[in-house]
């Protein structure tokens, strides 16, 4: 990498850089006119350890690491004779951000002390029919985060002067405009999916009024950095924020799977199936949930879990959880590290014991796998087989793991790293944002593992899929 990047250090060419934001880490990735990544960094957000697990990082704190990891992107992209000509951001979660009159967060623990009475409010809307507003919110949509806290903690409620969320918070101190772009806010139960416009019948149940929120507008709209912004973040004079899209689908951008109909399979945390496309069907249950990304294109995805299957719920279950029903989970690792097809193979001196272990772990990953499957039916009724399903998730490391999965869709499963995906679909709307892509079917030019489909296999999952469905149906 540092090699090629010298050879071509004498033309100086132009970069945009990709901002993703999760609850540990900042990830910057820089692409330029080829879409070939150049550089990554990856600054660390405060201390994994120095807070409560359900305790939230302080905006501020990630708001430096942001500037932390810019700056470093920026001068490695300077010393290789390359110049930034704007970024973009994405952030997962969507926890709300409470500001005073000043612009400043109102720091306080009640995301931890509202968690488990979000999931009651959740449970009592859930129910609700909100066709225009997109799929019933759940526990850590803004909709309920409001609702709890003018319900259990009203004073709070009544001191905040402004809402938003981190993304806004970070686009508002690096540009000084609050905005709230309809991709992230799809979906959050405040948004009117088919006026792009804040639902007012909601804002009046909620007891929020519109001036509160952002300014609403596209995930593409080109912004300028403040004066400031530039001088700590160190970019060139000019440099432009794109707003960017939700992590969700900046995920999806990064797997290389922008073209409309194509498949990405997410493994990091859930199991979860996507496609953009044209908006064909109403959220509801058994549907994906869908909302609305930009140039016309909706962002559909399926969670296992929430589709018509017959299993457990890993709906709010991460993929590494500590649970008895997760293959290749192991106490002594990490949340989240997989062991792969060597799971259970440990120092045990009963050969048997290691078989039925192995053997174990095999089958519930190959059930998974069938419900993965079960997933792309639900996204695709067509019933027509995609040529390629774009894939993410360190799970799929495992050969284990990666031939199920590809074996169970009966198509080629395209592999790529997933700490860097995010920031990669970043540069992607970044450079849509500036009009330097045409559209988004152009993907990042990255590493790519390519996992053939065992048709031995194939025909094994596709009988056991019929058999256990049949299985699974009550006979009265």
């Amino acid at each position: 990498m540092l090699s090629s990047l010298a050879r071509g250090s004498h033309r100086r060419s132009a970069v945009v850089l990709g901002v993703s934001v999760t609850s540990t880490a900042v990830t910057v990735a820089t692409a330029g006119d080829d879409l070939i990544p150049r550089v990554v960094v990856e600054q660390q957000i405060g201390s994994r350890f120095s807070r409560p697990a359900t305790a939230r990082v302080r905006p501020a704190v990630v708001l430096h690491a942001v500037v932390s990891a810019v700056r470093e992107a920026a001068g490695i992209s300077a010393a290789f004779g390359e110049h930034v000509l704007a970024l973009s951001i994405t952030c997962e979660g969507r926890g709300l951000i409470r500001l005073d009159e000043d612009g400043c967060p109102l720091t306080d623990d009640l995301a931890r002390d509202s968690a488990p009475l979000a999931v009651e409010r959740a449970a009592d809307q859930g129910p609700v029919r909100r066709p225009r507003t997109g799929p019933a919110p759940g526990a850590g949509s803004p909709m309920i985060e409001m609702i709890t806290l003018a319900a259990d903690f009203p004073d709070a409620f009544r001191d905040t002067y402004r809402w938003t969320n981190l993304k806004g918070f970070l686009v508002g101190q690096l540009t000084g405009e609050m905005v709230a772009d309809t991709s992230t806010w799809s979906g959050s139960g405040l948004l009117d999916e088919h006026d792009l416009d804040w639902a007012e019948t909601t804002l009046d149940e909620v007891g929020v009024r519109r001036a509160q929120l952002p300014e609403l507008t596209s995930a593409l709209t080109v912004i300028p950095l403040t004066t400031s912004s530039v001088v700590a973040l160190d970019v060139p004079w000019g440099t432009q924020l794109i707003v960017g899209g939700s992590a969700q689908v900046t995920t999806h951008l990064g797997t290389g799977a922008g073209a409309p109909g194509t498949i990405a399979l997410d493994m990091r945390r859930v199991a979860a199936l996507s496609v953009l496309g044209d908006r064909t069907a109403e959220n509801g249950p058994g549907r994906p949930s869908s909302h609305i990304f930009a140039d016309g294109l909706w962002f559909k995805r399926l969670t296992l879990g929430h589709a018509h299957d017959d299993g457990p719920n890993f709906a709010t279950e991460p993929l590494g959880a500590p649970s008895p029903r997760l293959p290749g989970y192991h106490p002594d690792e990490p949340q989240g590290h997989w062991i792969s097809e060597n799971f259970g193979q440990t120092t045990i001196t009963e050969p048997l014991f290691e078989t039925t272990r192995t053997t174990a772990a095999r089958s519930r990953i190959e059930s998974i796998a069938r419900r993965i499957a079960r997933l792309r039916d639900e996204l695709t009724p067509t019933g027509e087989l995609p040529a390629t399903v774009h894939a993410t998730g360190n799970i799929l490391g495992s050969p284990l793991w990666s031939e199920s999965v590809a074996a169970a869709l009966d198509a080629p499963l395209a592999v790529v790293a997933s700490s860097t995906v995010p920031a990669l679909g970043a540069t992607l709307v970044a450079r849509r944002g500036l009009g330097l892509l045409p559209n988004f079917a152009e993907p990042a030019r990255q590493s790519v593992h390519l996992v053939q489909p065992d048709p031995v296999t194939v025909a094994f999952l596709a009988a056991t899929r019929v058999l256990t469905e049949r299985q699974s149906r009550p006979w009265w």
